[in-house]
């Protein structure tokens, strides 16, 4: 979820982009919205009255402006992946990095989309990914692989 201010008596939400500043304020279902603060349904599927940019600015704080700007969707773009995702999720899904909540909830306030965050390889591997980040949402931290020198280990270079 992104940084937004809620105001109980008027239903309405205030929320600033990350990239620009720009601040939007727009009603909400009070039972909907929260379904998907408080019992953490995905918000497509709690707020499916709001746009889809404004379900954007909620879960990722970036207005429809910087998204179209800054985040570049083509057909030959790398595969995206979760690089970060909360411990409350599925622990036989396949992801990067677990962290904790607390650790999550950091990871969300400290990175924005754009930024690089390199993850190092484990054992039997050696390297570094480098992710640029596509997404933020409640299911993690997504990006796609910018530059990598992974690789595995050999053998004979595991003796």
């Amino acid at each position: 979820m992104g940084a937004y201010i809620f105001d109980e008596t008027s239903d309405t939400v205030l929320v600033p982009c990350r990239l620009c500043g720009k601040r939007e304020t727009f009603r909400v279902n009070l039972e909907n919205f929260r379904k998907w603060t408080d019992q953490h349904e995905l918000i497509q599927n709690a707020m499916p009255e709001l746009s889809v940019d404004k379900r954007e600015m909620l879960v990722s704080n970036t207005c429809s402006t910087c998204w179209n700007k800054y985040i570049v969707i083509d057909e030959d773009e790398p595969e995206e992946r979760c690089i970060y995702y909360p411990s409350i999720l599925d622990p036989n899904v396949s992801m990067e990095e677990e962290v904790s909540n607390d650790q999550y909830i950091l990871a969300m306030q400290n990175y924005k989309i754009g930024d690089k965050v390199r993850l190092f390889v484990s054992a039997p591997g050696i390297g570094h990914y480098d992710y640029q980040i596509t997404r933020m949402d409640e299911t993690g931290i997504w990006g796609i692989v910018v530059e990598s020198t992974a690789r595995e280990l050999t053998p004979e270079e595991v003796r």
